[in-house]
């Protein structure tokens, strides 16, 4: 037995028409029909919504694929968005001995970035300094453990 085979097998033991599903999933009958007749397959999203639809339960092997992409996207979002910051840290600590660095450098990129947080709107600018405030004394405090 096919899945689409197993989907109208549902879908009939539940009384509802391809109409119906095709609702609860935003999408056509056609795709529905598409679906039963194995001519196409859903996508993530879609197989999630024709699996509520049909009061399917999930399968253990994508329940555990699911949850992966949730930490991959949080390591890939939040290591793209501080390595450029953390690279920095890492050439102004190398080059803190100059005093060129420390009283012309520094404050100009700190004054370039403030002057950018505010050319954007209020509330923004506040979240985003809040966050920096936030990422700046965790990762101060998480290099300094390391250090010792």
């Amino acid at each position: 037995m096919t899945a689409g085979d197993e989907l109208r097998k549902r879908r009939i033991a539940l009384g509802k028409t391809q109409q119906e599903v095709a609702d609860e999933v935003f999408v056509t009958r056609q795709t529905i029909s598409k679906w039963e007749l194995g001519k196409s397959e859903p996508d993530f999203i879609s197989a999630e919504l024709l699996r509520k639809a049909l009061q399917l339960p999930t399968p253990k092997k994508e329940a555990v694929w699911m949850k992966q992409p949730k930490n991959w996207l949080g390591l890939v979002v939040f290591g793209i968005m501080f390595l450029p910051f953390r690279m920095g840290w890492v050439q102004i600590k190398k080059y803190q001995q100059y005093s060129v660095v420390r009283f012309v450098i520094v404050p100009a990129v700190i004054v370039l970035y403030a002057l950018y947080m505010y050319s954007l709107k209020v509330e923004v600018f506040y979240v985003i300094l809040a966050l920096t405030i936030i990422a700046y004394m965790g990762t101060s405090y998480y290099f300094q453990q390391r250090e010792e």
